[in-house]
């Protein structure tokens, strides 16, 4: 549980982004009532007011949105405020760009990457929110204590549209696992390298042909072999393997050359 809220709160506070022009409809509780008693005003005075947004939240199958998360309410109490989730009928992109094209925003949208973000705040759908740092005096401070982080946070013209979020991933950290028994079957060592990785996933493929020797939480070769020196297989998400055609093509649907026949060798 304690995992869940150090990934879920960061995520939410600080992978979302305020909109320019908004389609929500924001409430607020009305004040709680003066004249009360000692430990009435004591309570009433740690309560916070309670405010509704719109928020646009991505959701993917590996992780699909619920209500029921717990998230929600550690959200309200720690802030009071209550979030009236949309997801995407498709891909995060479409539906991002659908509702720019609209005008009628959600008060808050997840961005995918800061890329996104700065291509959106440009066209004018998202605040700036450089504009307002008298208002926040957290990132403010963040900013001073972090000012190189600050820096790649800015967009080309100094501006900020989405918040920045140091240490995302931090709680979700990968490790390898494999079949030991196998391994030990066909006189195989575990890899210590990406190199002998390769040679060990070739190997179980000859072994076992109608078998993946590899397989990830996303269903594609992990984004980390992409800085390996020694085995690059180049394949994000953009890339996938048409076993039709067999062969590894990006997604618009051109051959992944080169290291896309490693990628071939293993599947």
């Amino acid at each position: 549980m304690n995992k869940w809220k150090s990934v879920m709160l960061p995520l939410v506070t600080a992978a979302m982004l305020v909109t320019g022009c908004s389609g929500g409809n924001n409430t607020s509780a009305p004040p709680a009532a003066t004249g009360t008693s000692g430990g009435d005003a004591a309570a009433t005075a740690g309560a916070k007011q309670e405010h509704t947004f719109t928020a646009l939240l991505d959701n993917n199958a590996t992780f699909p949105y619920s209500k029921d998360w717990p998230v929600w309410g550690w959200i309200k109490d720690k802030t009071g405020v209550t979030l009236e989730v949309q997801t995407p009928s498709g891909k995060l992109a479409e539906a991002l760009n659908l509702a720019v094209a609209s005008n009628v925003l959600p008060d808050l949208m997840y961005m995918p990457n800061r890329k996104e973000s700065n291509k959106f705040g440009q066209q004018g759908a998202l605040v700036d929110l450089m504009e307002y740092m008298d208002k926040l005096p957290n990132l403010t401070a963040w900013m001073k204590q972090y000012p190189e982080e600050a820096k790649a946070a800015l967009s080309a013209d100094g501006k900020m549209y989405m918040f920045p979020n140091q240490g995302f991933g931090e709680t979700n950290r990968m490790i390898w696992m494999y079949r030991q028994d196998v391994f030990e079957k066909e006189g195989i060592k575990a890899p210590a390298t990406y190199e002998e990785l390769h040679t060990a996933l070739k190997t179980l493929k000859a072994k076992y042909p109608d078998s993946y020797p590899l397989s990830v939480r996303y269903g594609q070769i992990p984004d980390e072999m992409n800085m390996s020196m020694t085995v690059n297989y180049e394949t994000g998400e953009g890339a996938y393997y048409d076993f039709d055609k067999g062969m590894a093509l990006w997604s618009d649907g051109g051959e992944l050359q080169g290291d896309g026949r490693q990628m071939e060798a293993v599947l």
